[in-house]
């Protein structure tokens, strides 16, 4: 993943993760699932990184329910 502004740092050792999970809850519905850990690897400010997603969680919960 790429974020705006950010450089890419090839050390595996300060990235974060992104697990994705898909759950089958009945036909044609499938439940999501985005989990980004270990933020604190990208060092000093991740705090901010943190409340950044924290926002941005919020508005995408408010779109996929005002989704049809």
């Amino acid at each position: 993943m790429a974020w705006p502004d950010w450089v890419c740092d090839p050390d595996i050792a300060k990235a974060s993760e992104v697990a994705i999970r898909f759950t089958s809850e009945r036909p044609g519905t499938t439940m999501v699932q985005l989990e980004h850990s270990k933020l604190e690897r990208h060092g000093e400010g991740y705090e901010k990184l943190r409340e950044a997603f924290r926002f941005r969680m919020v508005n995408w919960s408010a779109l996929l329910r005002a989704s049809p």
